[in-house]
């Protein structure tokens, strides 16, 4: 490998690489001379740069034989191709995914394709197809994953049983000592490298960060919600004290019920009657990742769990649906519609929601806090409708005017239906 210097910055020349494509970094020139003929683990935190010496080995070893490049979905897969069509100099590189490529033309790419990214379940199901002799290394990304009954596994079996060279890529290999066994013997691994940031090798490559922490205040909104599950945390764990001693809720954390779980479970055998006490401490642990998620990473990912809480057929989640406080939670985050939008450089305040009645539905958006409520009913004068990625949207701004009425004044006035204003999707009067 040889090194050119161009405008102060080194870039990496090799066969099969384009000229002034890659820079030369100490580090992963390092780890790619000690993989490069051996079964390798590499193990580098994200952003050190994993695929780049992929590739450097991809390039080394295309001269003896086709590579498989394997990553567990399909944007995976579809970004590894880009790169190695944007760095490299090689024809005949493919992306394959089991959905959009038919068998037959699988077949083909597998007799003429030098290098093949896949993901691993579809060179799964053609694995007594594929002339495996012809290759002469597999790089598995995420490599983790190589364990049980997952794809990798066969994969890997097939390699070994053929003597092909295997390339794992993670940044995190996982804490379990077992697992890690598990992986490193089913591709073979002989040999194992590893960086971290703060490596003496690394640490030129890494630019200084300044950190500024801001405290933002809770919105009021949230810490409503907040109070709320609260409420049903103590409704539970006052439960629970019939079964056992346990701290006050404040004074609980998520770990502390993961670690009761385990001790009631070794219990279940001595007394049947714990496992209503099991259920119910699994019902405070998703209580209190819901408040978590409401409290750390906002309300999108709130609503995301209640839609999991509410298909959740464990007894734990049962009883959570079951509280009359629960409704009140779920009702308040999934309505709290609130965002903030930048335009000509001035922040203002966006709200949504939906619309309903007995004909349809549609999602609104209004330019102005109207102080609507779930439940409310209202008439609507200046409101009209626009297309957005392709669907009705009702829209009211300041030109409108949104008017909450009685269910009773509203059979007397003359109503548009909503499925009329979908049908129309366009300008509409609404009043």
């Amino acid at each position: 490998m040889e090194l050119i210097n161009v405008s102060h910055a080194e870039f990496i020349e090799i066969e099969n690489i384009k000229p002034f494509k890659v820079y030369s970094r100490d580090y992963q020139i390092k780890i790619f001379e000690s993989v490069k003929e051996k079964n390798s683990l590499v193990v580098l935190p994200t952003g050190l740069g994993k695929t780049i010496i992929a590739i450097l080995v991809l390039v080394h070893k295309v001269k003896h034989g086709k590579v498989f490049f394997l990553a567990p979905t399909k944007p995976l897969c579809e970004q590894h191709y880009a790169t190695i069509k944007e760095l490299t100099t090689i024809s005949n590189v493919y992306l394959i995914t089991g959905e959009k490529t038919k068998k037959d033309k699988r077949e083909e790419i597998y007799k003429e394709g030098k290098i093949i990214v896949a993901t691993p379940q579809t060179i799964e199901n053609d694995i007594d197809i594929i002339k495996w002799k012809e290759f002469s290394l597999v790089i598995f990304d995420e490599v983790h994953r190589a364990v049980g009954n997952y794809a990798y596994v066969s994969i890997a079996k097939k390699c070994l049983e053929y003597g092909i060279q295997t390339l794992g890529l993670t940044a995190s290999p996982g804490s379990s000592y077992s697992k890690l066994k598990e992986v490193i013997e089913n591709l073979g691994i002989e040999n194992i490298e590893t960086r971290v940031e703060s490596d003496k090798d690394v640490k030129p490559y890494i630019p200084e960060r300044k950190m500024k922490w801001k405290i933002i205040e809770m919105p009021e909104e949230i810490k409503k919600v907040a109070i709320d599950i609260d409420k049903i945390i103590k409704i539970f764990v006052d439960e629970l004290r019939n079964y056992i001693k346990i701290r006050a809720p404040s004074r609980l954390t998520k770990k502390m019920l993961i670690d009761l779980q385990s001790k009631i479970q070794s219990q279940i055998k001595k007394s049947g009657s714990f496992y209503n006490a099991i259920s119910i401490v699994s019902a405070l642990i998703k209580l209190y990742h819901l408040k978590e998620l409401i409290t750390s990473q906002g309300i999108e990912a709130a609503k995301n769990y209640i839609k999991k809480l509410e298909v959740d057929s464990s007894k734990a989640a049962i009883k959570i649906r079951k509280s009359p406080s629960y409704i009140k939670v779920k009702r308040k985050i999934l309505s709290i519609e609130e965002r903030e939008v930048s335009i000509g450089g001035e922040t203002k305040k966006v709200f949504s929601g939906i619309l309903a009645d007995e004909t349809a539905k549609i999602r609104f958006t209004a330019w102005k806090d109207f102080g609507l409520k779930e439940g409310d009913v209202i008439k609507i004068k200046g409101g009209y409708v626009r297309r957005w990625r392709g669907a009705p949207q009702l829209i009211f701004d300041e030109n409108s005017e949104v008017e909450k009425i009685d269910e009773e004044i509203v059979i007397e006035e003359r109503i548009i239906p909503l499925y009329k204003v979908v049908e129309a999707g366009g300008g509409i009067d609404l009043c």
